[in-house]
């Protein structure tokens, strides 16, 4: 709802533009804009109503490139609102409020931030994943439980490539308690078995805050951070603790997700003395099953 709220103002904000061309080029009698507009500054008016109007419906889209439109569109906007001061003098206060998520998704582009993190440890993983996927067969479920083993099959995951890793993106809505407010939030995880590794990314909004929320977890250990508008520090976790829960989530993963005991990879599987499934590393095999909500990396 916030977010089809702040679209339908930055369209309602570019469409006030249009006054501009209307006065240049004679378009109809505009007595609330007094001061003269040239053709070329009609012509500045009619592009800064574009800009905005096109990212108003990227932002209710949740398009990356909204604001790569809303910058141009803003700074272009101010310029032209100094140079008719006295009529569209309040237009200022609407490119502040548009100026507010402008600057916090433009600060996500930063080589430091959790966005650009991500991205560069998703890309550095997966490039390590060269190997063709050899296909499961009833000889990898064999060392398996018996309810893991019709489970996988039932899933059809026999003759289909062994999983080495996963992506899931996931919206989902959070609360501290029964009477709080939902928390909307949007998520992206990537894991891998083979060389363990979970990176996890969630964009959040609190009372109108941004959130921003990172797991990190590589090369045996893992952290785990929040910063308010991917700026201001809140959490910053790292250690022991921490990475025994990422290594936990991990194996839940690879359980959730098609594990099994695959040469190469570290998480392995198998039946205790009271039938219930016992989790260590190192050895797995990642069998081939795929949610609906999932999709292979590889």
């Amino acid at each position: 709802m916030v977010r089809i709220a702040f679209a339908a103002f930055m369209l309602l904000h570019g469409l006030m533009h249009l006054v501009g061309p209307t006065k240049a080029f004679g378009w109809a009698q505009v007595s609330q804009m007094r001061t003269p507009v040239s053709p070329a500054a009609g012509v500045c008016w009619l592009v800064s109503a574009v800009l905005l109007g096109v990212a108003a419906v990227g932002w209710a889209a949740r398009a990356p490139w909204w604001w790569y439109l809303a910058l141009p569109g803003v700074l272009l906007s101010q310029g032209l609102i100094l140079t008719a001061w006295g009529d569209a003098r309040l237009g200022t206060v609407a490119n502040l409020i548009i100026a507010v998520p402008l600057l916090v998704t433009a600060l996500d582009t930063r080589p430091s931030s959790f966005r650009s993190r991500f991205d560069r440890d998703h890309r550095a993983l997966l490039a390590g994943e060269t190997a063709l996927a050899p296909l499961v067969t009833e000889a990898d479920l064999a060392p398996l439980p018996p309810l893991m083993q019709e489970y996988l099959r039932r899933m059809g995951v026999v003759g289909r490539p062994h999983v080495r890793s996963l992506c899931v993106t996931f919206k989902a809505q959070m609360r501290s308690s029964a009477t709080s407010p939902w928390m909307q939030a949007t998520a992206t995880e990537y894991a891998f078995f083979a060389h363990p590794a979970r990176l996890f990314h969630m964009k959040a909004v609190r009372a109108g805050i941004p959130m921003d929320l990172f797991h990190r977890y590589v090369d045996g250990a893992a952290t785990f951070q929040v910063r308010v508008a991917g700026l201001v520090p809140v959490v910053d976790k790292g250690g022991a603790e921490i990475t025994n829960d990422e290594t936990v989530t991990i194996m839940n993963d690879a359980g959730r997700h098609g594990a099994g005991g695959s040469p190469g990879s570290s998480v392995h599987l198998r039946a205790n003395r009271h039938q219930n499934v016992a989790r260590h590393v190192p050895q797995c095999r990642i069998c081939g099953v795929r949610d609906p909500d999932v999709r292979r990396c590889r």
